[in-house]
Formats: structure tokens, sequence, C-alpha cells
């Protein structure tokens, strides 16, 4: 029957796909950008407000993305992959070692939902997130010595890739540019007898 295409949206293949808002077909017009991206590195005081008892480093991320033109904040995602590896003695023999799996570059769940400056949405361009990597309690029973602690962190801002319809109907489909921008890897950590440690690598600032 001719007329209206329903399943134009769609490519034709209306069970194969699903583009519910029917911006697959669409040419992009908007894309991820990045004007400020700054992440310190800084050792994590025991006395620290949010993680006491934490021997480490406190990470914090400041980006501000572009929404000028044809960059729309909507456009970017926030990353961060991680690498922890340490060693541990004690003085009646034990020995403590990070997981495996933990010490393969791998992401480690953050992203622009995680957005700590009181507006977490993807059309803030402000973005704030810190971290604060180390060894516990759990792994500081008195005494210990700190064969070593490293902690390995990238971070990145990618283009998320989808599009979306704004307040006055129109829309919008973002670039898929991979990744735009990136900090690091960074490594940094610390060795010694608790809590007498070495640190070494930080304080460090990677900044555009």
């Amino acid at each position: 029957m001719a007329g209206l295409n329903l399943y134009g949206f769609l490519h034709n293949e209306a069970i194969n796909q699903n583009d519910p808002l029917g911006l697959q077909a669409m040419a992009p017009n908007k894309k991820c950008g990045v004007s400020f991206f700054s992440v310190g590195w800084n050792q994590s005081p025991l006395n620290h407000p949010v993680v006491p008892g934490n021997m480490g480093f406190a990470i914090t991320v400041i980006i501000t993305f572009r929404s000028d033109g044809d960059y729309d904040p909507r456009c970017c995602e926030y990353e961060q992959w991680v690498i922890t590896r340490y060693h541990l003695e004690y003085p009646d023999g034990r020995h403590r070692t990070g997981p495996k799996e933990l010490e393969t570059l791998h992401k480690d769940g953050y992203s622009r939902l995680d957005d700590q400056d009181g507006n977490p949405s993807y059309d803030d361009p402000e973005f704030l997130v810190s971290d604060n990597p180390g060894l516990t309690r759990l792994h500081l029973d008195f005494p210990v010595h700190v064969d070593f602690y490293e902690f390995t962190a990238e971070q990145l801002v990618k283009s998320r890739g989808v599009g979306w319809i704004d307040a006055q109907g129109n829309r919008h489909c973002c670039a898929d540019q991979g990744i735009v921008a990136r900090r690091g890897p960074h490594t940094a950590g610390f060795s010694g007898d608790f809590p007498n440690v070495t640190f070494w690598g930080v304080p460090k600032s990677l900044r555009q």
C-alpha cells in the first residue's frame, strides 16, 4: 500500500532495529567538546572527612564542556579507567596483595551522573568529581609494612553518540567522535611502615 512509510526511521527493519525517537537516520548536528579539563592528585590525609582512616590519594576532576555553536554538553560522557596494585606485610608473617582483576586497566564506574557540583545533569556544562583511592582500615592492621601501593588512573571524555529531543520538540543527534579528551594515565604510590610511609607521584596536576 502506497503512502507514509511508518518504518522509515528504522531503515525498514522494524524487527532488528530500535529507534523510538527517530534519531538514527538524522545527520549528527551536535558534538562533544571540552574547554577546560583538570585532574589534580594529592595525598589524602588520615583524617579525611569522607574516608577517615584511609591512606591514599585525593583525585579531583574538573571539566567544562563546550556549549557553544555545534557543541552540546549532552553529547559528552565521562569515564575513569584504573589499575590498583599493592603488597602488605604483617609481623606475624601474613602477606596481603590486591585482587588480580584490579591489576589490569578497567573502568571503575564513574560517569556524568556522579557530578558533585550540585547539578548532576547532562545539559550542565560544569562537571566536578572526586575519588579517594587507597588502603582502608581493613588493610591497615597495626603494625603493617606497606611494601608498595600503586594506583594508576586515566580520565576520559568521550562522545555519547546518542540523541535527544529538546523542550521545543526539536530532535538532535550527537556525532560519534570516540575519545574527545584524556588526562593521564598517571601513577602514584607510597611505601613504608604505616603510618610513616613515603609518597611519590603527588602532588600532580594534569590539565589542558
